[in-house]
């Protein structure tokens, strides 16, 4: 994994975010296209999480201990957005969504907003982080 194949990744996951938000701008929902674009959100947000998890945090956990605090408190501050990306998806089926589409659209604004943050700071701390210390490289060979 590049931090090249990472900031890819970073895009897709923001065009999908974006989608989904475009989804949701409207008053009456299209609630296929809304489940279609937060199904695509989701398969895109898991394998960039496989490949984090595969190729850059263990490796950073086992670089120096800077690097392994800076992972530590990574992982502390995902897991809460994690759980709640977990409640999002099987709290807001179909049915549900329909039924109040403002607290959906609030909702999903709301977590989109930490997405973004979450990205920025991987981006911006993380990522440095993991080309200073080997973990990643800039691009593939």
């Amino acid at each position: 994994m590049t931090f090249e194949q990472l900031m890819r990744e970073h895009d897709e996951i923001d065009a999908h975010t974006r989608r989904l938000e475009e989804c949701c701008a409207v008053q009456a929902p299209a609630i296929a296209e809304v489940v279609a674009a937060r199904g695509a959100l989701r398969i895109a947000l898991e394998e960039h999480l496989a490949h984090e998890d595969e190729a850059l945090f263990g490796r950073l956990m086992t670089a120096n201990r800077a690097s392994a605090e800076a992972v530590h408190a990574f992982a502390a501050e995902f897991g809460q957005l994690r759980a709640d990306w977990g409640a999002y998806l099987s709290d807001w089926s179909a049915a549900w969504l329909a039924d109040d589409w403002d607290g959906f659209r609030q909702e999903t604004a709301a977590l989109m907003s930490r997405m973004r943050d979450r990205t920025r700071q991987e981006t911006e701390l993380l990522y440095p982080l993991a080309l200073r210390t080997a973990a990643i490289g800039l691009r593939a060979a």
